[in-house]
């Protein structure tokens, strides 16, 4: 029988009731059972998280936690201040920023919280961290029931979450990786309580954030309020000049534009010191913006005096080598009063398990790594410029350069050098080259300079002529400036000679990919090469000592082999700057001739890093530091050349034979994989039909 329009109206109208009654929580929300503890919290972000985040905050706060959650809360309460926090590696500062996201949404400090971070992941990870409390944390739950249970009741289904209500009003939370908009409830007045639509999102600091804003369900748009920036850049953005320069732009552009029209805005800025000159200590020296306010805290007051570190190095080398540390622990303790007497530490809780105290953990650090103890445990970098100068190695002098200038006109190779390598150093602005002709054991710096050509002196951030104005401003147009360079390379000649090879630093930012693109035509196979250099910390795994895959040639600090688009160079920066130290001060690197004054770019760029000596598991490795308001593009230039050139004078080339389910042939001398003696490596001739040992590409 056909139902009439009315009748099927009527049963849709039931059955909406009927669905919004069943997911009508009313019935289970109850009046806070702790309202003096909520009262007394609302103010006090340190109350706040010893009441009800315990769980994260399992150790006694130190006098510096306190500190910077009193530094937040006023920040938050008071709106529109920009505090900068830096706090040593371990302090929990992302929990802090957790936390204090958490206290103002529940409490309606803020009503639009943005949370940044390096990447969209690791906002993510903060974002996803809030909502676990608000859906499993029962303190907060006893104390904030109607924004507690709302989000425990959606059980992270989307579908209740859209037909969830209270009392017949759509709670319209959202919760997703990138946003949480917290449940719209009103109080038994009516007036929407403080939480009630508030949100908050997750982005990575490259993300387009500005111009964002959120409509809540009575109409009334939000723009952010408050945002939380934690953790902005990598070990590997904080060691590029390039990516921490574009941090910092992204950072200033990204947040002017999120708030609105006559509104405060509060950012609070938390981060730790990976290397100088990185963006957390250009906002610790104001050269970011004045608007921040930089609060900086050392683990350390000092360190103890120099013999004693010397003597507890030498007892803990010989005590991990034997592979029994509590020599060492007993020798901390034996003479502790010693080592300890007048140096205070922010937090006696850093101990780290099997540790005597605080400072023997930070010590062990400083003698494994000094980079990291002066930057990420002191946030002093400048404890690398004045008091490791005993730990220094030698720098590269300007007497030493000098000596290696040498009568041979610009363009001319010596006549022994059988092979001519450039490397190009890739900017938005500029790029910069050098050629070397190199033997086994010496290199000659044939020619150098930087493209497009600068009239005058050269202003690397605001250069008379850029890559801009000759290519545009599309992403693609740094691949052209390189095409347009390596074209203009190769025509050149050296007394009858041309260039061997060319590699290209393709680990630039967003270029990367187009460059990679640009190589892999058919013009620059076996002539142009992807390279990217890689300054391995000590505590990091060494390039040398990576696994060889199949058809890899590999030697001292590099690896040379192919991915998707197509052969590429990967070696370890402070390997190779250390052999060109050592080059310089032998005189086997040497220079074209001309005045000191004609060749201030090149010694300017090779004097631009400071080496430090550390020692990590009974290892000695160098560091190189690049000086403060520096510029070292030429320097990683001539290091690029001479670490490829590697390639032609092997060490250690031992490919790896393909994986092959047959018996194994009888073993005779494997022949080492060479490049023709010609100007340029041909990629197809050197594949055979049936290689028993798979070539390099």
């Amino acid at each position: 029988m056909p139902h009439s329009v009315e009748a099927y109206a009527e049963k849709v109208r039931r059955n909406k009731e009927r669905s919004l009654k069943a997911r009508d929580i009313a019935p289970l929300l109850h009046a806070p059972q702790h309202p003096r503890r909520v009262n007394a919290c609302k103010r006090n972000l340190v109350r706040f998280c010893e009441t009800y985040l315990k769980h994260i905050f399992s150790a006694p706060f130190s006098e510096a936690h306190i500190q910077a959650l009193r530094t937040i809360e006023r920040a938050i309460l008071g709106h529109g201040s920009w505090p900068a926090l830096f706090l040593p590696r371990g302090f929990g500062k992302s929990s802090m920023m957790q936390a204090a996201a958490l206290w103002a949404l529940a409490y309606g400090h803020a009503k639009f919280v943005f949370i940044l971070g390096a990447s969209q992941g690791r906002a993510e990870d903060l974002l996803r961290g809030i909502v676990i409390e608000l859906a499993c944390n029962d303190e907060l739950e006893a104390d904030f029931p109607h924004l507690c249970i709302p989000i425990r009741e959606i059980q992270g289904s989307r579908q209740r979450a859209l037909n969830q209500n209270i009392g017949g009003e759509l709670t319209r939370i959202e919760i997703n990786k990138e946003r949480v908009v917290l449940p719209w409830v009103k109080s038994n007045s009516g007036n929407p309580l403080p939480f009630a639509g508030s949100t908050a999102r997750a982005a990575g600091l490259g993300a387009a954030i500005r111009g964002a804003r959120h409509t809540m369900a009575d109409g009334h748009v939000l723009r952010p309020d408050l945002v939380l920036i934690d953790d902005p850049q990598t070990d590997e953005s904080a060691r590029s000049h390039q990516q921490v320069a574009k941090l910092a732009a992204l950072l200033m552009q990204s947040v002017a534009g999120l708030a609105g029209p006559g509104s405060k805005l509060t950012v609070i800025f938390s981060g730790t010191v990976i290397a100088p000159d990185d963006l957390s200590e250009r906002i610790m020296n104001r050269s970011i913006s004045a608007q921040f306010t930089p609060v900086r805290f050392s683990l350390l007051s000092g360190l103890p005096p120099q013999e004693l570190i010397e003597r507890y190095r030498e007892v803990r080398t010989a005590a991990l080598k034997e592979g029994d540390p509590d020599q060492c622990n007993e020798w901390w303790k034996q003479h502790q009063q010693e080592l300890e007497s007048g140096i205070e530490c922010i937090w006696p809780y850093y101990k780290r398990a099997g540790d005597v105290s605080a400072i023997q953990t930070a010590i062990n650090i400083f003698l494994d790594d000094p980079v990291a103890f002066a930057c990420e445990i002191q946030n002093d970098p400048e404890m690398l410029r004045k008091q490791l100068k005993d730990r220094y190695a030698e720098e590269i002098q300007s007497q030493h350069l000098l000596r290696c200038l040498v009568p041979l006109e610009r363009g001319t190779p010596p006549a022994h050098h059988q092979f001519i390598h450039a490397h190009i150093d890739v900017h938005e602005t500029l790029l910069y080259y050098a050629i070397l002709s190199v033997d086994r054991d010496s290199a000659h710096i044939v020619d150098y300079g930087v493209f497009p050509e600068q009239p005058g002196d050269i202003n690397h951030r605001e250069p008379r002529l850029s890559i801009k104005q000759l290519f545009g401003t599309e992403p693609v147009a740094v691949a052209k400036a390189v095409a347009s360079l390596i074209d203009e390379l190769r025509n050149r000649t050296f007394a009858n000679r041309h260039i061997d090879a060319i590699t290209v630093d393709t680990a630039w930012g967003a270029t990367s990919v187009v460059l990679r693109q640009t190589l892999a035509m058919a013009k620059y196979v076996g002539f142009a090469f992807a390279a990217n250099g890689i300054a391995r910390r000590p505590t990091q795994s060494q390039i040398s000592d990576w696994k060889v895959k199949p058809g890899e040639l590999h030697g001292p600090g590099y690896r040379f082999g192919h991915d998707q688009y197509g052969p590429r160079f990967t070696y370890d920066t402070n390997f190779f700057k250390s052999q060109i130290s050592a080059l310089i001060q032998s005189q086997k690197l040497t220079i074209f001739e001309a005045s000191p004054e004609q060749h201030r770019l090149l010694l300017t760029h090779l004097q631009s890093e400071t080496p430090v000596i550390s020692t990590y598991s009974g290892r000695q490795f160098v560091e190189w530091v690049q000086k403060e308001n520096s510029q070292n593009h030429l320097f990683d230039c001539v290091v690029g050349a001479w670490a490829f050139s590697r390639v032609r004078y092997p060490q250690s080339l031992a490919p790896v034979p393909k994986a092959e389910k047959t018996n194994p042939p009888t073993q005779q001398p494997a022949e080492q994989p060479t490049w023709n003696q010609g100007a340029t490596l041909d990629v197809q001739q050197q594949r055979p039909k049936k290689p028993r040992v798979r070539p390099l590409f």
